[in-house]
This record gives C-alpha cells, sequence and structure tokens, in this order.
C-alpha cells in the first residue's frame, strides 16, 4: 500500500542518512559553518529583545505557560543532536505544537500564523540553537521534498526559515524601537527591555 511505501522510504532514508551523516552533514565546499557562526553571534546580540517587543501573545508568568516555552526550546536545540532528516523535522514539529499549547492557553483561544511566528522567533532568541544554518541546510538538501513542501512538518519547517530570515534583517522597525534606542540596545548600553505592565 502507499502508507506502507512511504513507511519503507522513511526507514531507509533514516539508515542512509544517519551512516552518511558525518560526510554529508555542514560539508567543507559548503558555506554553512561560517553562516552558523554569524547567526549565533546575531542572536547574542539581540539577548535584550523580550516577548513585549515581539508581541508574543503569550503569559510568560503561568507556569504551564513558562513550561510549553521551555519545552519548546529544549525541542529547538534537539534538533542538532539528530541524524535522519526526518528526526529533524520532528524536532521543529515537536517545538511548534509546545508553541501552540502555550498560546491556546494564554489566550484561551486557537493561535494565528501571526501569533505563531512571533512566538517562534522568541524562542529561536531564547535557544540560540547550535548549528541552526547547517541543520536547516542538512533538511532542504537531503529530505524529501513533498515532505517540505505539505503537511504540519513542512509548515512548521517554511516557518523555521522565515524566523531565521527575520532574526537576520531585525532592525529598530521590527520592534517599534526608535533607532537610537535599538543602536543603544545593540551596543549594550541599555539593559534588557523591562516588562510592560
Amino acid at each position: 500500500s502507499a502508507e506502507q511505501r512511504d513507511r519503507m522510504m522513511d526507514n531507509i532514508e533514516k539508515v542512509i542518512m544517519t551512516r552518511l551523516y558525518k560526510t554529508v552533514f555542514c560539508p567543507d565546499s559548503s558555506d554553512d559553518e561560517q553562516k552558523d557562526l554569524v547567526m549565533q553571534r546575531r542572536i547574542r546580540a539581540l539577548h535584550w529583545v523580550t516577548s513585549e517587543m515581539l508581541r508574543v501573545p503569550i503569559d510568560e508568568e503561568r507556569l504551564q505557560i513558562k513550561d510549553n516555552i521551555l519545552s519548546a526550546v529544549t525541542a529547538i536545540i534537539e534538533l542538532d543532536s539528530k541524524r535522519a532528516p526526518q528526526d529533524k523535522l520532528a524536532c521543529i514539529s515537536k517545538c511548534s505544537k509546545h508553541i501552540f499549547t502555550a498560546i491556546q492557553a494564554s489566550a484561551q483561544k486557537p493561535a494565528t500564523a501571526d501569533d505563531f511566528l512571533s512566538c517562534l522567533i522568541y524562542v529561536v532568541l531564547k535557544a540560540n540553537p547550535p548549528r541552526l544554518q547547517s541543520n536547516i541546510q542538512y533538511i532542504i538538501r537531503f529530505c524529501h521534498p513533498n515532505r517540505l513542501m505539505m503537511g504540519e512538518a513542512g509548515y512548521c519547517f517554511t516557518n523555521l526559515c522565515c524566523t531565521v530570515t527575520f532574526i537576520e534583517k531585525l532592525n529598530a522597525e521590527s520592534l517599534n524601537l526608535t533607532y537610537e534606542e535599538f543602536d543603544q540596545y545593540m551596543q549594550g548600553k541599555k539593559g534588557r527591555a523591562r516588562r510592560i505592565p
């Protein structure tokens, strides 16, 4: 059946990619490692960004929601420890489920696409996942294209790619700050922004 065939292809993909992982992940011929370093530095420089600045619709004061955000951070960090593309995608989906749960518990209504994206950006900034660019490129290169273009995993992966682009281009306007305020935060002249009451 089609279901059995898909399962078999998943297993074959998993075995092959697990064995080839050290050879094909972040190859010398790519600039993945350089992009990883740039992204890590960028996220470190943005340590002061708060959930309020990103308009994240969650209430981190509540323990259940805080736990869900922490679980989302853990799931996105685990991405680097997996070898098969579908296992890496599973980490992204797991992270996303925790985010949706946190938003729903805060707002008492289903999350919108904008709510989810802003929350995913916040989680990635909190986590600063290791080798994020390399992991994204690995998934793009070796995951079955159908899996990236449809379904839950595809949606979550697309949002992660959008998150990376947003973080790379994040500026004063993105956070409703003046250019002076943004520069002060980036230069460390201003501390982490206070919570808005």
